[in-house]
């Protein structure tokens, strides 16, 4: 009788834990589901959950629709962890900032989460369920102190017994994933290194800054803003290869284009290309684009380049 019992209880502790860990999924916990995807079927898990319990807005649910993974294009997990990370960054930093789109950047790449991609937080759902499972045992035994009238006599000790189990079941559950976490992963935190493609895809021509700026008109033309802006970039990049500035490569990064900008003998004094790389990063990593605003700025940084780089060739 009594293994009758403690099965039930058992069966109701593993049904109270899937409840609440079925409750809505934010961004954060979104993204730590897919840091943790090992496979492409914990992948496809974590994004099928997403849609039916993550607590978001439509335009996000666009850009999610645009980047979601699939089996012949994996680079897109990247892309769209970036963008995970950039709504959360911005949701932080967004009311202590103004709508300027250079603060809000600053604010960005100060903020230590836009760099962790979640390994170090210290909180995560299992222990919010446990929170939120505690909080619900508190509930179910206060009516017991506010109620004055006599006890009605009931089975000994199994009152006083049932929460003790409840939550000696939850400490050896913890226990068990804290010891299996730390013999998965422990060994590979202090090497790990956030992976980002880099500008061109592997089948993308290159093309002379002409060129990019012909296709940055055709991708305006067609309402495509945010790809014009990269177009219009990467045009920027490739007139400072032409003035032997820093050469442009096509396997790295926006950043990594920008240190070699930053140290090199040729940079003209009057150059300010950290900006233009902060903004990129947001607009085209980011999704948080204006959009026919953001390519006409773009336009105007690449003249104003143009017109830096010609000066310092005619001293």
């Amino acid at each position: 009788m009594y293994g009758v019992r403690a099965a039930r209880v058992g069966f109701s502790i593993s049904l109270l834990l899937a409840v609440v860990a079925s409750w809505a999924m934010t961004h954060e916990e979104m993204l730590e589901r897919l840091e943790s995807a090992r496979t492409p079927d914990q992948v496809r898990a974590a994004l099928d959950q997403a849609r039916t319990s993550l607590e978001t807005d439509d335009e996000f649910w666009e850009q999610f629709d645009r980047v979601e993974p699939n089996d012949s294009n994996p680079e897109q997990l990247d892309r769209l962890k970036a963008m995970l990370r950039t709504r959360i960054v911005a949701e932080r930093v967004a009311p202590a900032t103004t709508g300027d789109p250079a603060q809000v950047a600053r604010e960005i790449k100060r903020n230590p989460v836009y760099y962790d991609p979640g390994v170090a937080r210290s909180s995560n759902w299992i222990s919010r369920a446990f929170q939120r499972l505690g909080e619900w045992l508190e509930r179910i035994r206060m009516p017991e102190r506010k109620i004055n009238a006599p006890e009605i006599p009931s089975a000994p000790g199994w009152g006083n017994v049932l929460i003790p189990i409840v939550w000696f079941v939850l400490g050896a559950g913890v226990l068990a994933f804290l010891i299996w976490a730390a013999r998965t992963f422990g060994w590979k935190i202090a090497k790990r290194k956030k992976k980002i493609a880099g500008l061109l895809e592997e089948d993308e021509p290159e093309r002379t800054a002409d060129e990019w700026l012909v296709r940055a008109g055709e991708l305006e033309s067609e309402g495509r803003h945010r790809e014009a802006v990269r177009c219009l970039y990467l045009a920027c990049l490739v007139r400072i290869d032409e003035a032997n500035v820093a050469r442009f490569v096509r396997s790295e990064t926006n950043w990594e284009h920008l240190a070699r900008i930053d140290v090199s003998p040729r940079k003209p004094s009057t150059l300010d290309f950290r900006t233009p790389t902060q903004r990129f990063d947001l607009i085209w990593y980011g999704f948080l684009t204006q959009g026919a605003p953001d390519v006409e700025d773009f336009r105007n940084i690449y003249r104003s380049l143009c017109e830096i780089l010609s000066l310092q060739k005619s001293a």
